[in-house]
């Protein structure tokens, strides 16, 4: 039997579950664990985050399947969206946008919610010979041992194989970022090194004028955080 964990729960995770249960042999019992603290779709997808945030990609070409397996985001949208937002726990706060069309740029937390459904969707339709289970723990080692793999969560699993799905890392602060954040520390302050805008307590920072440092996607996050906080 195999029996093989991966480990984020994100979009590569979840196109790795997708895959691994279309290839399963029908000759072979096979278990997957997915793991994620967060829940499913990760960190960066997740439900509570600013309607602010949006995706940098437009509707019509996002989706977790492969060729035409099933409705990119904006044909669920206009599908399956309302029905699977009406039992969602914060499904009413999104509705606007299942009105969104092909070129738009929807809400980060809604492709997190288009994710759920997709794993519903999975699940829903397995082999016999294939068991799904999602475990919202973190992952805090991983050893081998005799071709044994031991994955520790508040407990160990022992699995065969492992894919790490684990999407972005938080990123050390470089020398030059160090001495910004003593500066910041020293004069009372505030200052956020490189990371994901949505982590980032705007609460902490002081009023009047803001340094941002770099033009790229987190600029324009940072700027309607900014705006409507």
């Amino acid at each position: 039997m195999k029996k093989i964990a991966i480990i984020g729960a994100g979009p590569y995770g979840l196109v790795a579950l997708d895959r691994l249960i279309k290839r399963a042999p029908a000759t072979e019992k096979i278990e997957l664990l997915l793991f994620d603290p967060v829940g499913l779709g990760g960190h960066v997808w997740r439900k509570d985050q600013s309607d602010q945030v949006i995706m940098n990609t437009v509707m019509q070409h996002v989706t977790l399947f492969s060729e035409d397996e099933g409705p990119n985001l904006v044909e669920w949208s206009q599908t399956e969206a309302v029905a699977f937002l009406a039992a969602f726990d914060y499904g009413e706060t999104l509705l606007s946008e299942t009105k969104l069309t092909e070129n738009d740029y929807c809400q980060r937390r809604y492709y997190g919610v288009y994710q759920h459904w997709f794993f519903e969707q999975l699940v829903s339709q397995l082999p016999e010979n294939v068991t799904v289970n999602f475990i919202k723990e973190q992952v805090v080692d991983l050893t081998l041992a005799k071709e044994i793999i031991s994955i520790q969560t508040t407990k160990v699993y022992q699995v065969t194989d492992v894919i790490l799905a684990t999407g972005h890392a938080q990123n050390y602060l470089t020398g030059d970022e160090a001495k910004n954040q003593e500066y910041a520390e020293v004069y009372e302050l505030f200052y956020q090194g490189p990371g994901n805008p949505s982590d980032t307590p705007l609460e902490k920072s002081a009023t009047g004028t803001v340094i941002i440092r770099g033009l790229g996607l987190s600029f324009f996050d940072y700027l309607a955080l900014f705006i409507c906080r």
